[in-house]
């Protein structure tokens, strides 16, 4: 297991890990941000947050680097009022 900051790189098998986000609870869905497979020709990364395809990285370096940004582009400023619905009255017809 590898951890850099927040990210933690949690081994599931030969050549394969998942990239989770320890600043978010890991019964939360948006814990594990992705999945890396490969080895030597390189990485691919499956998304698991967001609509970003499956990507291609020539080191885990740049896999780390592109989680960094991801999670940087993508974090929360904090909880936000909700947002107010319109109230209108009820139709008496």
């Amino acid at each position: 297991m590898m951890r850099a900051n927040a990210i933690e790189l949690e081994v599931t098998g030969p050549g394969s890990w998942r990239v989770c986000d320890r600043s978010v609870a890991r019964d939360d869905s948006r814990h594990i941000i992705a999945t890396v497979a490969g080895g030597a020709d390189g990485y691919e990364v499956t998304w698991m947050r967001g609509d970003r395809p499956q990507t291609r990285f020539d080191s885990l370096d740049d896999v780390l680097g592109e989680i960094h940004a991801f999670r940087h582009r993508h974090r929360s400023a904090g909880p936000t009022r909700p947002i107010p619905i319109p109230h209108r009255p009820p139709h008496r017809g």
